[in-house]
């Protein structure tokens, strides 16, 4: 495996995400480069490090940072790092190794003298233990500290949404970076959030701190430049952009829903157009502006509203972006109905409807591949609240109650909705016919480094010297990548009362089956699911229900399944498990396997003593609950 594969699988799309980001309204920006707080924070050498921009959700705080990035990305290049991350609110953003590999990939790019460090850490790391070093998040974030540490030049590290990130990677990137000031290291942080107490009170009290409020005069730029890029009338735009900037209320995806749905009507002329702005009156809120938007779309027809709804629920839910040719199929992925379909049925079916029209208010697209491809993401996080808190058909509801969210209510249905998707299009027949891996064509048998002094040259893509793989040209479909990758990601994001039935779950995993071959190669694809998840197997022959739910189910379900009998397992299924578990520091579990008075004795052996000390030697750093479970596992 090349270390492309692993250190900037995902690099591509934050490029894509960025260039999306330029097209802004830098006029509405400059007026944080001449913040008092934020030049003493760019400019003193020691006593803050940190800055923080707090803003309320829609307020431009991520345009603000792209801003920002540019601009000193611009400034003296030769004396200072610039290293950017933008946290979406999805598993792929959010990772903290994905952030890691990242911001190491953004200096590897910017200083050349680096890569022999690297080269070298890697080839150590990956020599020490069977996790590769790239796909380790404890042994990232040792390289990226002593790095940083050692690091002569300036440092300046943007973190937008930090928000979106769960407490765990929050709280990891937040100790790395207090650990970094405390040790008087070359580094700035800029932080961008929505407020979080948490967050602030996580910061060193020297910390710079920003709040966001967006101005009308802020307002009526930004509103100008939608006139312009949603192609208002001429002679009317400066009218329908002070009409709409006055009725903002600090809240630019406000203004930017409000064109979404000026744009649907095809108004030409100003007496249209002002009976249109005194409707948007009446749109105070954004679920009032969400709730018009969707009628308008669907234009009373059945059809277009349960494929709209169903496309919007699943990119809320979604791990990752996906591209509009995935998104399409699980419209027509029907989990209520048992009738067969096949693969190409999917495809004909996603050819007749045109689903980017339909959704194309709703969302943002990035384009990657060159503009070849597009991906898809929703708008903005105030439209994903509101979809996992009510239906579409609902939201004149919601709306009727001042627009306020409450509690999120759906988030673990819509994951069951879209796990059952991804599973029912691994269970249709192709999957078990088809042999995935005849698609594989490798130019060298060992990519191993190869070419590591070219390697970050460039962001050109470099598919002809890696492996062709796309399991679309071997008549597995568009949606087999993202159903294969994620599934287990939405059955632990689930609730255990929606898990799935373990019937299903057997049959997706029958030992010596081509379907479980298929998607477990194509878990393991590192630009794929992420995930360490049988890393440490040696071939196919080693996988059986038991060991897939103890590397990616919840526990409680691996214990489950061992309650079963007459289940088809592969010998020593139950040690290959303990080996996923150990992998993902379930330790406590294991103890659990060794008291029981029948799984225990398969376990109780010199054999399995000293596999268990090689692989717990394997790790490097261990703290917390889990070292002391590994004190009670040897108790």
């Amino acid at each position: 495996m090349a270390v492309r594969d692993t250190l900037d699988a995902n690099r591509q799309n934050e490029i894509a995400y960025h260039e999306e980001l330029r097209v802004r309204t830098d006029d509405a920006c400059q007026w944080i480069i001449s913040d008092d707080k934020f030049s003493y924070w760019k400019l003193n050498s020691r006593d803050t490090n940190f800055c923080v921009l707090f803003g309320d959700m829609g307020c431009g705080k991520t345009m603000t940072t792209a801003y920002l990035v540019d601009v000193l990305k611009e400034q003296a290049p030769e004396k200072q790092y610039v290293c950017a991350y933008y946290c979406k609110d999805d598993q792929e953003t959010t990772n903290l190794g994905n952030i890691y590999r990242s911001l190491i990939w953004q200096l590897l790019k910017r200083e050349p003298a680096l890569k022999d460090r690297f080269q070298i850490w890697y080839e150590e790391n990956n020599s020490a233990g069977q996790v590769d070093a790239t796909q380790s998040a404890i042994k990232l974030r040792e390289f990226l500290h002593d790095t940083l540490s050692s690091s002569e030049k300036l440092a300046f590290i943007f973190l937008d949404g930090l928000d979106e990130c769960h407490f765990t990677p929050r709280d990891e990137l937040l100790s790395l970076f207090r650990e970094l000031s405390e040790q008087n290291a070359r580094v700035k942080i800029f932080i961008s959030s929505r407020y979080d107490d948490e967050i602030q009170q996580s910061l060193p009290p020297s910390a710079s701190r920003i709040d966001l409020c967006l101005t009308h005069e802020r307002s009526l730029m930004i509103a100008k430049h939608l006139a312009t890029k949603f192609k208002i009338q001429e002679d009317i735009r400066d009218r329908v952009a002070d009409e709409l900037s006055q009725r903002a209320n600090g809240c630019a995806i406000w203004l930017r829903i409000a064109f979404e749905f000026l744009k649907t009507l095809h108004i030409q002329g100003l007496k249209l157009m002002e009976t249109e702005l005194k409707r948007l009156h009446s749109y105070k809120t954004l679920t009032n502006l969400y709730w018009a938007l969707f009628e308008k779309m669907c234009a009373g027809q059945q059809h277009n509203e349960k494929c709209l709804k169903r496309a919007l629920e699943t990119l809320a839910v979604a791990q990752r972006p996906l591209s509009l040719d995935e998104l399409v199929y699980t419209v027509f992925i029907d989990i209520n109905d048992n009738t067969h379909i096949t693969i190409d049925e999917l495809e004909e079916y996603a050819q007749s409807l045109n689903l980017l029209e339909l959704i194309r208010p709703f969302i943002s697209t990035i384009k990657i591949d060159g503009g070849k491809q597009i991906q898809l993401r929703l708008v903005h996080q105030s439209l994903k609240e509101l979809i996992l808190q009510a239906p579409p058909s609902e939201w004149n509801q919601v709306a009727q109650r001042d627009g306020k969210t409450g509690a999120i209510s759906r988030e673990a249905e819509l994951h069951s909705n879209l796990l059952r998707r991804c599973v029912k299009y691994l269970l249709l027949d192709e999957c078990e016919r088809i042999d995935l891996s005849s698609s594989f064509k490798t130019a060298h048998e060992d990519e191993h480094l190869r070419g590591f002094n070219g390697f970050f040259d460039d962001d050109e893509d470099t598919a002809d010297s890696l492996e062709i793989f796309n399991p679309f040209k071997v008549g597995l479909g568009r949606f087999f990548t993202y159903a294969a990758s994620y599934w287990a990601a939405h059955m632990s994001d689930t609730s255990q009362e929606l898990w799935l039935d373990q019937a299903t779950f057997i049959k997706l995993c029958t030992p010596g089956s081509q379907r479980l071959e298929n998607w477990v190669v194509q878990w393991t694809r590192s630009n794929c699911s992420g995930s360490n998840a049988f890393k440490s197997l040696e071939v196919m022959s080693q996988v059986d229900p038991v060991v897939v739910a103890a590397a990616l189910a919840p526990v409680a379900y691996m214990t489950g399944l061992l309650k079963l009998h007459n289940l088809n397992l592969v010998p020593d299924s139950l040690w290959f498990a303990v080996k996923q578990l150990i992998e993902r520091n379930c330790i406590s579990t294991i103890h659990d396997i060794l008291r029981d008075e029948v799984l225990g004795v398969n376990l109780r052996s010199t054999p399995f003593i000293m596999d268990v000390v090689k692989v717990w030697s394997d790790f490097r750093v261990l703290h917390g609950v889990v070292a002391n479970e590994w004190e009670d596992l040897f108790d």
